[in-house]
């Protein structure tokens, strides 16, 4: 009966000493998070430091056990120690042996033996699990289970009951009365300061990851080569911009993050907030605007946007690319690719697309007209391809006055062009090729008359290829050209040879001469025409 008095007492006395050093340790979390977010640049001084303070909180709790009998002293210092080895790494784990131990050793007694066996074991326990369990969980995989620390404390505790029985064999009525309490609350204990340190851990570990990442951000940001900032998505506000950005819109950096983009890129608030909604929902992260820059100047922009989070805010990054340049050459390789570079009108493969889009049933009737230009290849052999050009400009000018704004003009050969006419008669498209032969009057070039050939061909039935329409035109053309030749022939020949002669009396060419370059021009007609 003495004995279970004895060992309830004992007990009592053991639980409330356990809070109380239950409540030192917490300041080992305390001490953990100060020395590794407030001097986590000195890493020496750190682990100096840390072992020093976890040195004292041992002290403290050795000199205030849980309960002590004869010399033997119970505490918390088991759980302590291997925290610290787990936790803290070897540095500061040797300097709080020392520092316990020879406290331990300076307190003496029966039980300092085993006391300082305790120490050296919890402590080694803690740095060998730290080195194979710890540092597989925590730094491989961010997870560190309440179980693996249980099970560290029973590990710790049963090898502290081991030194216990070893060093102090004669106390085994005490030992036995303890065992339990120790082997359940210690480890409990254990988990509960464990899991504090743990969550310093995680939040370190995220500290530092949002500090790299900040800091490759900074990198990033303030040596790409290309504009960047950074807007706060509810108003648009620039919280930041490079030195990139501060060059291209002409603005200090310091002005800049006075500004809303709403500034730069005329947008209402109202739409400048639903574009920012697209890129912070990654909705879309490619933008087209035009930006003012300081000068007045507008350009064309191409801006990359998307959330990013700094300091814990969600912003929007922006990166802006000048494309003013390459929209503009891009409308001129567009432009050429369906326009003739002399004329400005369009060419074959415009022509060709079109008739294929227009070859509809809303769209008849469908005209075509076929116009060749007569005499190009003799003006350019005798005044030259420059006076060969301005021929073709003042063809040009002779359709396109002719016709509607809406019909489609295409030079699509050397001498040849042909005009599509949807929803135009027969009768229209005529009356069209009469107001083109009144205007050929109206010009010339060195004294010698314009003459174009006409031909018509008009698609009324969806049944009738347009191909085929293309080819009556064509062919009717051709008639034309075959009897408009009789009347050019002599008028046209003896029109070049005046002017060669005006411009230089002395090639006055010799009867044989001329005969020759007649002949030569008839060949020349008689080829084209068949």
């Amino acid at each position: 009966m003495s004995c279970n008095c004895r060992g309830a007492f004992m007990n009592r006395e053991f639980s409330i000493g356990l809070i109380y050093n239950l409540s030192l340790l917490l300041v080992l979390s305390l001490i953990f998070s100060i020395v590794n977010t407030r001097i986590e640049k000195a890493k020496g001084l750190r682990d100096v430091l840390a072992g020093v303070l976890i040195g004292i909180i041992g002290i403290a709790i050795i000199g205030n056990p849980d309960f002590f009998v004869e010399g033997v002293f119970f505490d918390g210092r088991s759980i302590l120690l291997s925290m610290t080895g787990l936790f803290f790494g070897i540095i500061p784990t040797m300097i709080a042996v020392l520092m316990t131990g020879f406290y331990r050793l300076l307190v003496g007694g029966g039980g300092a033996l085993a006391g300082l066996a305790t120490i050296l074991t919890s402590s080694f326990i803690g740095f060998v699990w730290r080195k194979y369990r710890l540092q597989k969980y925590v730094l491989d995989k961010m997870y560190f289970p309440a179980i693996e620390l249980y099970i560290f404390g029973i590990v710790v505790h049963m090898a502290m009951l081991v030194d216990l029985y070893i060093f102090l064999p004669q106390q085994n009525d005490t030992l036995s009365i303890v065992a339990l309490p120790i082997i359940t609350l210690y480890p409990i204990a254990s988990v509960f300061l464990g899991l504090i340190i743990k969550s310093q851990i995680d939040k370190t570990i995220i500290i530092q990851k949002m500090e790299e990442s900040e800091a490759r951000y900074r990198t990033i940001f303030d040596n790409t080569y290309a504009a960047m900032m950074i807007l706060d998505p509810e108003n648009g506000d620039i919280l930041d911009a490079n030195k990139f950005a501060s060059q291209f819109y002409g603005h200090s950096i310091e002005k800049l993050k006075t500004m809303r983009m709403t500034e730069i890129n005329g947008l209402t608030r109202d739409v400048m907030k639903m574009e920012m909604e697209k890129a912070k929902q990654r909705m879309k992260n490619i933008f087209i605007f035009t930006h003012q820059l300081s000068n007045g100047e507008s350009r064309t922009v191409e801006v990359h946007s998307g959330p990013l989070t700094i300091n814990g805010k969600q912003v929007l990054y922006s990166i802006i690319h000048d494309i003013t340049d390459r929209i503009r050459r891009d409308k001129e390789i567009e432009y050429l690719s369906f326009h003739d570079q002399l004329t400005g009108l369009y060419n074959r493969r415009f022509y060709e697309v079109e008739l294929k889009r227009l070859d509809t049933a809303r769209n008849l009737p469908i005209s075509i007209i076929m116009a060749d230009v007569n005499g190009l290849k003799l003006v350019n052999d005798a005044f030259g391809h420059s006076e060969g050009d301005n021929l073709l400009l003042i063809v040009r000018d002779i359709l396109k006055n002719a016709c509607r704004e809406d019909d489609i003009i295409s030079r699509i050969g050397g001498d040849e062009f042909v005009v599509l006419l949807p929803k135009t008669s027969y009768n229209d498209a005529y009356t069209i090729i009469q107001r083109m032969k009144e205007s050929e009057v109206d010009y010339n070039l060195n004294g010698l008359e314009i003459s174009i050939s006409f031909g018509v061909a008009t698609k009324t039935s969806e049944s009738t290829s347009i191909s085929s329409v293309y080819r009556d035109a064509e062919d009717n053309m051709y008639k034309n050209k075959f009897f408009e030749s009789r009347k050019l022939k002599g008028n046209m020949i003896d029109t070049i040879m005046q002017t060669l002669y005006e411009k230089n009396p002395r090639e006055k060419i010799t009867p044989k001469e001329y005969l020759f370059f007649v002949k030569r021009w008839q060949k020349h007609w008689v080829l084209t025409m068949n």
